[in-house]
């Protein structure tokens, strides 16, 4: 028997059509149900063709409200996929007292706006946990901001890269320490800033290098201190200390130093020598006139002392 079907009609007139009634069909297809049905089509990425439904089973329509309450558990299973449009107005689905759980073989896609057209997601938890067992991809077409109001833990076992193009400004308040087990490469093409109210803390281990491709300045406006237990190496153009108090230069072993020019402008002199060695194979004095003034003049085993009110050499 071709076309079976068992109809319930209930128009709101005696000559309402079907769009305009409350309708309940059971078997297949019947003739003017072209208007009502939703030409339903689903997909699945196991099978490489479309579901196409040929309208046949239980179609239910109504122009007014469709409710359905259920005292006891609701169970629905289908087997060719499921597709649910609103198509004016919201959806809501609440659970008062329970988990809300969705799960998939494959793939889930949640997307705020269609036709072109972009929408808000909200998400709001009191403990929000993301694992992703593959690659992580986020991109921000805009600006992105995160708000933490207690301690952040970031563990980057592996290589990783950042690139900042514009303005990096970074404020810590309080002490900052950076341990990296693997490798960090950090490239910055603009400005960047870094404020520390606290204090900073950088420990490395085996070797650090540094290029400063342009000028480079620091102030210290407290004490600093350098231990370097290997060599100091310093290869400059030019080298200008400035110190408004004392200078000290403590060295345990050989002093050595290689120059054109040797110019001292002091006050006062005080030189203390255990043993004072010269060795020279030539050693050349040429005057023409030398005139010493010398008010005193005392020579001890263990110091000499020399004072001039006047010295001069031509």
């Amino acid at each position: 028997m071709s076309n079976a079907y068992a109809r319930v009609f209930v128009p709101e007139t005696p000559n309402s059509p079907l769009t305009s009634s409350s309708y309940l069909r059971l078997g297949a297809y019947s003739v003017g149900e072209e208007e009502i049905v939703t030409n339903l089509t689903t997909t699945s990425e196991n099978n490489s063709t479309k579901h196409e439904s040929d309208h046949a089973g239980i179609l239910a329509f109504t122009k007014k409200d469709f409710q359905v309450t259920a005292e006891g558990a609701a169970l629905m299973k289908i087997g060719r996929g499921h597709t649910t449009e609103v198509r004016d107005g919201d959806a809501k689905y609440m659970v008062s007292k329970g988990t809300y759980e969705i799960s998939a073989q494959n793939d889930v896609s949640i997307s705020a706006g269609v036709d072109g057209t972009t929408g808000n997601i909200s998400m709001t938890a009191l403990h929000y946990k993301q694992t992703a067992k593959g690659d992580l991809s986020e991109v921000t077409h805009g600006n992105s901001k995160r708000f933490t109001l207690g301690s952040a833990t970031e563990i980057c076992i592996g290589a990783k890269t950042t690139c900042v193009t514009g303005t990096n400004v970074t404020a810590a308040v309080g002490p900052s320490v950076a341990a990296f087990l693997g490798v960090e490469t950090s490239v910055r093409i603009g400005y960047n800033l870094s404020i520390s109210c606290g204090g900073s803390s950088s420990i490395r281990f085996i070797f650090a290098n540094t290029l400063t491709v342009g000028n480079e300045f620091k102030k210290v406006t407290g004490n600093m201190t350098r231990v370097i237990g290997g060599y100091n190496v310093q290869v400059a153009d030019s080298d200008v200390r400035y110190v408004k108090k004392t200078y000290l230069k403590v060295v345990d072993d050989a002093d050595v130093k290689k120059v054109k020019l040797d110019g001292t402008w002091c006050e006062t002199r005080v030189q203390v020598a255990d043993a004072q060695v010269q060795m020279g194979e030539l050693s050349s004095d040429q005057h023409q006139v030398v005139d010493r003034v010398c008010e005193v003049e005392s020579a001890t085993g263990e110091y000499n002392t020399q004072n001039w009110r006047t010295l001069l050499f031509l």
